[in-house]
């Protein structure tokens, strides 16, 4: 199944061009603005003004980023509400290209091999398929990017992905 529909994802794939990430990172905030409300949380956007452009398809980089603010206000839920808080972070990272960051201050990865969240199938959910984090990294690694996750001193967890800079050479 996870083939068939990472397969499908390819051939549907739009075309990739010049993109910069703040405004899509804005455009999540606000399709997520009801959900955030209802959810009795608070979502941050902490954006550098020298993120670099990117060569993405915008859709399916709103699709990741989407999934992994969801995935953190899943993780907020036995939070109580005054600590319910998720940030959007973008930045350049040390290569040039353009970092994004989604934090939470949730119950951290408890434990958990921080690899296996990437394995298909793979679930810290009752009712979850496993599914979205291995297709996310799947499309940024088809964009040429990475998408890794760390667990803060302070907790919670925190998910980065990189994309190259659009001056840089495609992959």
């Amino acid at each position: 199944m996870l083939v068939r529909l990472r397969a499908w994802i390819a051939n549907n794939a739009g075309q990739p061009q010049r993109l910069a990430l703040n405004p899509l990172l804005h455009e999540v905030a606000r399709i997520l603005r009801v959900e955030v409300h209802m959810r009795d949380t608070e979502l941050r956007l902490q954006l550098c003004d020298t993120v670099p452009e990117v060569v993405a398809d915008g859709v399916q980089i709103q699709q990741v980023t989407l999934n992994l603010v969801l995935n953190a206000l899943d993780a907020l839920q036995q939070m109580a509400p005054e600590q319910r808080r998720v940030t959007i972070r973008s930045a350049r990272n040390a290569a040039g290209g353009a970092d994004v960051c989604v934090s939470d201050c949730g119950p951290g990865l408890s434990g958990i091999v921080a690899e296996r969240l990437f394995e298909p199938f793979f679930s810290t959910k009752p009712d979850g398929l496993g599914v979205g984090l291995s297709i996310s990294r799947s499309i940024l690694e088809r964009h040429g990017g990475t998408l890794e996750v760390e667990q803060p001193a302070c907790g919670g967890a925190l998910f980065r992905f990189s994309l190259p800079s659009a001056a840089a050479p495609s992959p």
